[in-house]
């Protein structure tokens, strides 16, 4: 039930032409909390919509050319904990999400922070709960997201 209700406001925001800042602005403050077990990036439903609201902001913008969650992402919560969420495998696809966002500014600040970790990541030494030298499944996409576009 849940799940439908979350894909039910996805659309609603997707066709919303209104201000959406104050909607998005507690979901961007709340990503802004000391990476954990519990931070809502590595929750089953938490990291996929905010995996969706990131998918949907071009389209969104190209309706509205309103600011962007993407945009609201990248100047609430600091760099250095977006790069933190690369420890966990929801995060790692979060973070795919954000390389692979059309929004000015933000894939190439996710580049740069990412630039120093990336070969933590591929050696394994990032992940938290598993064994050292193995990377999730996420860790991988965004290796190779990564590689992708710095080409």
């Amino acid at each position: 039930m849940f799940f439908i209700v979350v894909v039910r406001l996805t659309e609603q925001f997707l066709d919303s032409e209104g201000d959406v800042r104050p909607i998005l602005a507690p979901l961007a403050t709340q990503l802004n909390q000391e990476f954990s077990e519990e931070h809502l990036v590595n929750n089953e439903c938490g990291h996929w919509v905010v995996r969706r609201l990131l998918a949907i902001d071009a389209e969104r913008l190209d309706k509205s050319g309103q600011t962007s969650f993407a945009e609201m992402v990248m100047e609430s919560v600091p760099l250095s904990t977006v790069v933190s969420w690369a420890g966990s495998n929801r995060g790692s696809f979060v973070l795919c999400s954000l390389l692979q966002s059309k929004v000015g500014g933000v894939h190439s600040k996710v580049t740069k922070a990412l630039a120093p970790v990336v070969h933590k990541l591929k050696q394994g030494t990032m992940t938290k709960g598993q064994e050292q030298g193995t990377m999730t499944k996420g860790q991988e996409v965004l290796c190779k997201e990564f590689e992708d576009v710095n080409r």
